[in-house]
């Protein structure tokens, strides 16, 4: 098993230890998840498996957790039902409402607070930021300094926006965000980046 099998292992233990935690002795158990929507299970022996939705990034390891019946496993022994939503705006789903966790970087979290109004908890270490800046092979710039007032894709406000954010500002003084700054973030579905910049749309 890789080590991102096992780190989305341990995820799950503590998705389920998170719900067995929300427990409670009496008839029934109100568990609160993002936005308004709320659900009850029926507390007991006989209760049913209380549900959790979880939303991420399409995820390869997650597939191989489903298709070894690992997932199905870990739930049952938890009592716990984890309705997936694989979708590249994890967080548009959670603030929306639609989703009680989602896999994001722990640096989002207080963003995520501060536009959407939600408190966060942050558990579970999954993976790490594997984003790359790329220009066409025949532009002249050679770094992010170079790129100041040009038109860069992004695929939302957040996540690795945010890095770039800090490196930009660490490296040259320079704002990297959407709406203001020193350049034009154009948000962009993430599958159409790289055509983006190849059919040059962004620099």
């Amino acid at each position: 098993m890789t080590k991102k099998a096992l780190r989305l292992l341990a995820v799950l233990v503590a998705l389920a230890l998170l719900v067995a935690a929300c427990g409670s002795d009496d008839s029934s158990d109100t568990t609160e998840g993002s936005g308004d929507s709320t659900e009850t299970t029926q507390a007991g022996d006989n209760a049913g498996p209380k549900t959790i939705r979880f939303t991420f990034a399409p995820d390869p390891v997650w597939d191989w957790l489903n298709d070894q019946g690992i997932r199905e496993e870990m739930e049952i022994a938890a009592n716990v039902a984890i309705l997936q939503s694989p979708t590249w705006n994890e967080v548009g789903i959670y603030a929306g409402g639609n989703a009680d966790i989602i896999s994001v970087g722990d640096f989002e979290v207080p963003i995520i607070e501060e536009e959407f109004g939600i408190p966060g908890v942050v558990f579970g270490k999954y993976n790490i930021d594997r984003s790359i800046l790329v220009a066409p092979a025949g532009s002249s710039a050679e770094t992010l300094e170079d790129c100041v007032g040009k038109k860069v894709a992004v695929w939302d406000t957040l996540s690795s926006t945010t890095i770039w954010g800090v490196i930009a500002n660490a490296l040259y003084g320079l704002d990297f965000r959407v709406d203001g700054g020193d350049f034009e973030l154009v948000v962009v579905d993430i599958t159409n980046t790289a055509e983006q910049a190849a059919n040059g749309s962004v620099d």
